[in-house]
């Protein structure tokens, strides 16, 4: 699914946002913190299970690409 310019520089601002330590990745809490201002708190396992599905290069935690990537799939 193509995002519009506009939607991923929205994405962008809350990847920036929620990466709330500066490193550039989200980590398994500050994505847990994502979901549940989504609406939709998620269990550590489900965490976990989103980590290792969208952790391509298995650094444990979702970077901007892996993040965007994660927004494209079709639910």
């Amino acid at each position: 699914m193509a995002l519009s310019l506009e939607h991923e520089q929205e994405l962008r601002k809350v990847f920036d946002d929620y990466d709330e330590d500066g490193t550039g990745d989200i980590d398994a809490e500050e994505l847990g913190k994502i979901a549940e201002d989504l609406g939709e708190p998620l269990s550590k396992e489900e965490l976990e299970y989103l980590i290792m599905e969208f952790d391509a290069d298995g650094s444990g935690t979702i970077d901007w690409e892996e993040f965007i990537a994660w927004w494209k799939v079709p639910f």
